[in-house]
This record gives C-alpha cells, sequence and structure tokens, in this order.
C-alpha cells in the first residue's frame, strides 16, 4: 500500500499525483471540482488549478483557500486550448489527473488509485464514474438525477485490453467488457504522458483534445488496468452535442477548432472526433494500423449534426456543398447510399435555419428536448436528499446508496482520514 510521505512546505518533493483541473469561465464548477480533490483521503498530490478567464474572478477563490499544494495558473490572454497542455508542463507528480471543470471526484479516488498502483505498478489506469444531471436538465423530469449503469460494479482490478478499448473508440465491433474511460477518473504515469508529448508535442484542444490523448495513452501503455469501481461523478448538462458544440460555452469566446486531416470542415461534435482520431493515427501509425477509420458511421452522423449547426446562409451552402463533393467522388458505396438521407438532412438543415431566422427554432427544441426520453442506466431522483449541486451530490453518496442500492454501499464509504 502506498501511504503519503509529503512533507509540509517542501517545494522539491515530488508529489505522489499532479491533479489538473483547468476552466474556462465555468468558476463556481471549478471551484467544486478543486474542493472535491481538497477532500481526498489520500494527501500526497499537488493541484494546478488553470482559468482562462479574468484573474480577478479566480485568484481570490485560491488564495482563501490557502493550501500550499495547490498551484494557482492563469493563462487570460493566451489560447486557452492548451490549457491541459500547461497544467501537464507545471506537472511534478509521479501521475497525472486531468480533472474537468464540471466532474467531482469522490473522496476515495486517490487512495483507490495509489493502492492499485501498488499492486500493478500500472502506467495507465481507469476506473468506473456515474453521472449526476444537473437542476438545469432541459427535460424536467431528468433533473437532479443519479445516473449509475446497469450492470453495477464488481470492484474487481483488472488489465485493460487496450485493443477492445481503442476499437470502442473509434466506433468499430468490439467484444467483451464495456469500458468508458473519463479523464476525471483516470491515473497516467507522466513517463507514460511524455512518451506519447514526444510524438504529438502538445495537447492543443485547437487539434487534438482528450479523444487523441485518451487512444494514445492507452496505445503506448504498457501495464494498463482498470478499476470496477465508481471514482468520479460527472456532471451531465443533457442538452444536445450537436447544438452546443458551435456556441461558446461561457462569456468568453471560445476559438475555433483547425481541420487538418477530416474530408469535411463543419465544426460538429462527430467531425471533432473524427479529426483527433486521424491525426493520432498519423502520430502512432504503428500502433494503430489496425485499427479503420469507419467513414460510413461517421457520414451518416456528420449530415444530421450539419443539419443542426448555427452558421451564416453563406458558411451553410459551402458546407453542405463540400459534403455533396465528397459523397460524389468517393469509391465507397456506403458512402453513395447515403446521398438519400443526405438530402433529407438537407432539406432539414434549411427549415432549421428558416426556423432560426424567424426565431421559433428555439421554441420549437425545448417542446421537443421535453418530450425526449434521456439515457441512462439505473436513475435516482436526489430531490429527496435536498441536493442542490454535485458536491452535495458527493457528500450524501454514501447515504443514497445505501438506502437506493445497498447492495454496492461498499463502494461509497464514509469520508476517512488518511
Amino acid at each position: 500500500m502506498i501511504t503519503s510521505n509529503l512533507e509540509p512546505n517542501n517545494p522539491n518533493q515530488r508529489p505522489f499525483f499532479s491533479v489538473i483541473i483547468p476552466t474556462l469561465g465555468k468558476i463556481e464548477g471549478w471551484k467544486l471540482s478543486i474542493q472535491s480533490i481538497l477532500e481526498q483521503t489520500f494527501n500526497d498530490f499537488e493541484l494546478i488549478a488553470i482559468d482562462s478567464g479574468p484573474e480577478t474572478e479566480s485568484r481570490p477563490i485560491v488564495e482563501k483557500l490557502n493550501d500550499p499544494r495547490i498551484k494557482y495558473v492563469n493563462t487570460d490572454g493566451q489560447d486557452p486550448r492548451l490549457n491541459w497542455d500547461v497544467g501537464f508542463k507545471n506537472a511534478k507528480g509521479e501521475y497525472i489527473i486531468w480533472a474537468e471543470d464540471d466532474n467531482y471526484l469522490l473522496p476515495s479516488e486517490l487512495t483507490e488509485f495509489a493502492n492499485a498502483i501498488s499492486k500493478t505498478d500500472a502506467d495507465f489506469i481507469t476506473a468506473e464514474h456515474i453521472h449526476w444531471r444537473g437542476l438545469e436538465h432541459p427535460l424536467k423530469r431528468a433533473r437532479n438525477c443519479l445516473i449509475i449503469r446497469k450492470g453495477l460494479f464488481s470492484g474487481e482490478i483488472t488489465p485493460l485490453d487496450a485493443k477492445n478499448v481503442i476499437r470502442r473508440i473509434f466506433d468499430l465491433p468490439y467484444k467483451g467488457k464495456f469500458v468508458s474511460i473519463h479523464f476525471s477518473a483516470t491515473a497516467v504515469k507522466k513517463e507514460l504522458a511524455e512518451k506519447l508529448m514526444n510524438k504529438i508535442k502538445e495537447i492543443n484542444f485547437g487539434t487534438t483534445g482528450s479523444h487523441a490523448l485518451r487512444i494514445g495513452l492507452v496505445a503506448l501503455a504498457k501495464n494498463a488496468y482498470h478499476i470496477d469501481q465508481p471514482l468520479a461523478i460527472v456532471g451531465q448538462s443533457g442538452t444536445s452535442m450537436s447544438d452546443v458544440w458551435p456556441k461558446p460555452f461561457s462569456k468568453i469566446k471560445r476559438p475555433e477548432f483547425k481541420f487538418i486531416l477530416s474530408p469535411v470542415r463543419a465544426n460538429t461534435y462527430t467531425n471533432y472526433r473524427l479529426e483527433n482520431h486521424l491525426l493520432i493515427k498519423k502520430y502512432l501509425p504503428d500502433e494503430l494500423a489496425e485499427f479503420p477509420i469507419d467513414y460510413h458511421r461517421f457520414f451518416r452522423t456528420y449530415h444530421k449534426e450539419l443539419a443542426h449547426l448555427d452558421l451564416s446562409w453563406k458558411e451553410t451552402i459551402a458546407k453542405w456543398n463540400e459534403l455533396f463533393y465528397y459523397v460524389n467522388i468517393s469509391e465507397d458505396q456506403n458512402i453513395k447510399k447515403l446521398k438519400r438521407e443526405i438530402n433529407i438532412s438537407f432539406l432539414r438543415g434549411l427549415i432549421i435555419k428558416l426556423m432560426r431566422v424567424l426565431k421559433i427554432y428555439g421554441l420549437i427544441k425545448n417542446v421537443l428536448e421535453r418530450v425526449r426520453m434521456p439515457k441512462g442506466g439505473i436513475e435516482i431522483s436526489l430531490f429527496p436528499y435536498e441536493v442542490t449541486n454535485i458536491q452535495e451530490c458527493s457528500h450524501k453518496l454514501p447515504e443514497i446508496i445505501k438506502k437506493e442500492i445497498p447492495e454496492i454501499s461498499k463502494f461509497f464509504p464514509q469520508k476517512t482520514i488518511a
């Protein structure tokens, strides 16, 4: 078992974990995510808190916490898409966790990772996570719900089937256990991250992003493991990614994503994923040679998302012409068979565009959002437990699980001191 040997106020000592939490204007969520690290039962860590917004909003939060383990970095005026890279370059820990500003690490995450690493010497280790649907979820009956997978958890620590994981990420047929890798519940040995960085040079969400990083790390890992136990809560907004992706998610404008290898250029979420997949295959040609890109599957989703993009008339026509051109010259007969579906999506996109001009699209979309069924596993309403944010969800989780799903309550113990 790994125990903390961290000496207070010793700047030269290497911590076991570096936890990186960047944000771009989502200060309230960022503040709670930071708090989830400070609540950990394992204290041998440094916390790199990065904000791309005004320093006047974020620095006081860190100063008030007054914890020497927190390293505050402000990148206001710089490209926020490099914040994961900035965090990596500032990290001194043996293992790195890139946490997100709308997630909350359960108090035992670092302890569980440290113990599992002690047993396995893993260079990449990932665990399960659960979801919390926020109070602003567009579907009223889905708000403030805890979502837990139906298969529940075994608690076992098992080797990760890297090829199976990569096939699933690439949307290729796979066999065996479904493992969803989320960086808030993943620890990576810094030497492994450095090996990937030597290939891709930097983590730049304007080109590469978490999708490429996830594939690259799994492909290069020599000793990857999976913990079948939830160690983080992931916030769910419930908003369609195809609608929100091209829009800024805060008052700070997000720079455009740069497409280099994708055959089409519209800024949809599925195209962002494709670009990540193409780039990581370029950087790791030998390791990823056996994993082809399923372009038919890509275009089947892409045209549906393209119909929802909020673009100018000029951009709308240009992006659809680009898609029609590629389909016409494609030698893949499965892609050519998509012409009818694409034509229908084009007409749908024009109708949506007209509805936006008439300012009725938002109203219709809200009605459709309210009648759809959200995807999820076991749903637990948290209103009876008076939960109002993701932090309260974490604090009350042992009580909630003990009452609602007692057979997995051992995975949600009350917080103890390391």
